[in-house]
């Protein structure tokens, strides 16, 4: 959401940090960083993510990093019809 490259690595990290955290968690499938990232930047519907990553639920999200600030928000979301299962917005001084 941003053209400051610094800030591109530092949400490039933080979205791998979390796709490792999820990792940890037994039965969960989790889609490769390398598989996960081609969507990144794109418009494109998350019923066909969901499709041609043959997944039910995608995580997904952004963060904004201003000032002393970061904010991450969260929402997971059924790739049938669209619909958010659940969403969370975090704020944090860096």
């Amino acid at each position: 959401m941003s053209n400051d490259i610094d800030n591109e690595f530092f949400c490039d990290g933080i979205s791998e940090e979390i796709i490792n955290a999820l990792t940890k968690i037994k039965g969960l499938k989790v889609i490769a960083r390398t598989s996960s990232f081609a969507f990144k930047g794109k418009d494109i519907d998350i019923r066909d993510i969901g499709k041609q990553l043959n997944v039910n639920t995608i995580l997904e999200g952004s963060i904004k990093k201003s000032q002393e600030k970061v904010r991450i928000t969260a929402q997971l979301i059924d790739v049938k019809d669209g619909i958010h299962y659940w969403s969370k917005n975090m704020i944090e001084n860096s």
